[in-house]
This record gives structure tokens, sequence and C-alpha cells, in this order.
């Protein structure tokens, strides 16, 4: 795991694998490792609101026939949302209704809400310039601009799901579950309110790590329940709930416990994936068709790189056992851009080099990127040569992504989102 500056929802993407050993002829890694992804490489572009280019065919292809289109990011490059947007605008009429994002259920529901409330991109500009409103990394505008358009039933016409945890939660949740207490609880939600208060305004001086949902103790949580005594299934009990599970998944995080705080964290993603989902069935959906939008490592298939079986490992087994497909797509900024990253001690998306590309196991693909445009590269023909063992050597983390991901999209000239 990387320092508070960078933890989720503020965390890069990380692929770890170890590769299995291999036996049989073996070619070099710097010639037929690059000529392979040269082989697979296809153009990809924007034109107008939809992608454009072989990739950009092969990309709307899959995802239109897959149930589930997972997108693994490399978070606050610009061109990511944008991608996404041209990539929804063509999914509405193949059945996808649902689009997951990296936000907490509670967040979820308010975002739809408030977008009601008149034009949603104007609504969320105006809600996240008070920075106790903000929910990452929808702050940055190409990302409140996907949102928006994904909000608005004139445009994207989507449903939100959120499905993670709560980061900045306790700057609104608190008052709102003051607000739903009895009485005789709002004293002990008064306290929590006071402690959280304090932390931000410590954490805007320079001390991340008293923020209130990295900060507080169980004991503040337990207290809460106990005053307030919340119904089953009521808007308190998931206020306390959400606030309580994000407290813990970052608890065990500063206390080193990296791995736990990863296994609570892919938890509490497919917990809530699965609890959408079923409603959506419920509702009447025979096949809700779900795209997904997450850091990279969230949605790989199968084990992931900090050791998990995370929520993209479970969409891909339900669509499988169903006889479905899912599409899991990772999106790199370019070799030699920049992305945009959260620093936590001043508040504020800064720009700083984008990482994935510029990685040493990323040689061969970025050796291979086209001169001009963006490039796709399709992974899948490339896992049968690593498994019958006509390439060796090849990086652990290049490994896992070829199998984790079926295509790699590495977006030359790319920029940082704003702040």
């Amino acid at each position: 795991m990387r320092p508070l500056s960078s933890v989720a929802p503020f965390l890069a993407a990380a692929l770890v694998l170890l590769s299995p050993p291999g036996a049989g002829p073996v070619l070099a890694q710097d010639s037929a490792l690059v000529e392979a992804f040269r082989a697979n490489r296809l153009p990809l572009r924007f034109e107008g609101p939809t992608l454009a280019g072989a990739g950009g065919e092969l990309l709307l292809r899959e995802a239109r026939a897959a149930q589930f289109t997972l997108v693994g990011e490399e978070h606050g490059v610009r061109e990511v949302p944008q991608l996404v947007e041209r990539l929804l605008n063509r999914l509405r009429d193949a059945g996808y209704r649902h689009v997951a994002i990296e936000v907490s259920p509670l967040a979820a529901l308010r975002l739809r809400a408030l977008a009601r409330t008149g034009t949603p991109r104007a609504v969320l500009d105006s809600l996240f310039r008070d920075r106790s409103n903000w929910v990452p990394f929808y702050t940055m505008p190409p990302e409140a601009g996907l949102l928006a358009w994904a909000l608005d039933p004139s445009a994207g016409g989507y449903d939100v799901w959120g499905l993670d945890y709560d980061i900045m939660g306790d700057r609104y949740w608190l008052p709102r579950l003051e607000s739903l207490a009895p009485p005789e609880g709002r004293p002990a939600v008064a306290a929590a309110r006071a402690l959280a208060d304090s932390g931000f305004a410590r954490a805007l001086r320079g001390d991340p790590s008293r923020v209130f949902t990295f900060s507080a103790p169980e004991s503040v949580f337990t207290a809460l329940r106990a005053a307030v005594a919340p119904q089953a299934g009521s808007e308190a009990e998931r206020i306390i709930d959400v606030l309580a599970t994000t407290t813990s998944i970052n608890r065990d995080f500063l206390s080193g416990r990296n791995y736990e705080s990863n296994e609570q964290r892919a938890t509490n993603l497919k917990t809530n994936f699965l609890r959408v989902y079923d409603a959506a069935v419920a509702g009447g959906e025979a096949v809700p068709k779900v795209l997904f939008k997450f850091g990279a490592y969230h949605m790989e298939r199968g084990l992931n790189g900090v050791r998990q079986y995370d929520v993209g490992w479970l969409a891909a087994a339900i669509a499988e056992a169903a006889g479905r497909r899912s599409f899991h797509v990772l999106l790199a900024g370019g070799p030699a851009s920049d992305r945009a990253q959260f620093d936590p001690t001043s508040f504020s998306y800064k720009p700083q080099p984008a990482e994935m590309m510029r990685a040493e196991w990323m040689a061969a693909p970025r050796r291979s990127v086209a001169a001009e445009g963006f490039t796709l590269f399709d992974l899948r023909p490339i896992r049968a040569l690593i498994q019958n063992r006509r390439l060796r050597d090849v990086p652990p983390q290049l490994e896992r992504s070829i199998f984790g991901f079926d295509v790699l999209v590495v977006l030359t000239g790319s920029g940082p989102s704003t702040d």
C-alpha cells in the first residue's frame, strides 16, 4: 500500500502478481513480447460523441455484447471520463441501465436526489465548491462532467450505483444523523460531530490522518448505535454502518494491517454490489447490465494486485455462471503524460507524472504504442502465447494485467484532470 497521500479513494492503480514458472522454448522478451503487443495493436480515437478507429469499434462491440463492462482506470487522467462517456453513449441501446462508481451507496443516493433538483452539472458544481461536500473523485471537472451527464435523464439517463465507502461522509451524514436521532440520542451524535469537526480542522492544517473516517475509535460508533437505536434498514442505520465500515477499513490501513484493510474494502464492494444487483433483478430486470468505473485493481478478473478477490472477480463470476460475459478494460495515461493526484495536506488535486506506463514492467506495451493517437491492445491473444510457453520472463505485473483484463487502452497525449 502507498502512503496516505494516495490511499483509496485517492489510490493509484497497483497491479502485482507472482507469475507461475514455465518451461519450453523461450522467445526473448525484448523482441517477442513487443512483437506480440504490436501484432494486437489497434488505433482508437474520439470522434464526436462516440469512439472511432478499429480499437474504438472493438471496445464498443465487446462492451455491447457483455453483461458487465468493467473499466479499471489510472485515477486522475482527464481523458478517462471522456472515454467512458462516449462508451456509455453507445451502451444504452444495448440494454445498459446502471453505472457503478467508487462512491458509497449513501453518496450515490444523495447525488441522484440532488440531480433531480436542477441541471445536474450546475447542481454538482455548486455542491462541490464546499470542501465538506466532496465526493472523491468527482470534484475534478472532467469527472463531475461525466457524473452529471450520466445522472441527467435528458443525456445519459443512467441509474448510478455507489458500491464503496465514504471518506468524507462525516461532513454531511453526521448532521443528517443528528436530525434523525431521537432527542435523547442527539448528545451522542453531537459529540461525534465535535470530534469530526476537530479532526477536519486539523486535516486542513496538514494532518490528514485526523479525518474522522480515519481516526474515530470504534467506541464512537458503539455509542451512536446505542443512543440512536436505529431501526433495521433505516436511513439512520445505513449512515452509522457506512461511517463505521469506512473508519474500520482506514483504521486497519493506518495501523499497518494492509491486507485486512483491503480485505474489508473488497468485501464491502461485493456486498454492496450484490445488494443493488439483486434489487434490480427483483425489480424486473432479467439481466441487469452495468458499466463499472473504478481504480484498476478493483476491476481485475481473478486475484488482484493486493491479493483480494474483488468486485471485478465477482462480476466476472456472476456473468460466467449465467452463460454470459464480462469485459474488462484497463485505462492508462500516456507514457509521458501527467495525471491528477489528491494531496490531502492541501485538499486539492495536483499534477504528477502518470505512473502506469512509466513502470518498468510496462516496457513492452510502452515500446508498442502508436506514434499518434490512443492505442488499444487486445490482450486476449497474448494469453495463449504465455500459457503455451511461447513467451517467458514476462514481468509478473504485466502477466497479471494480461490475464486480468481483456484490453489495455493507452491514452497517449492525455493530461491531468484539473481541480
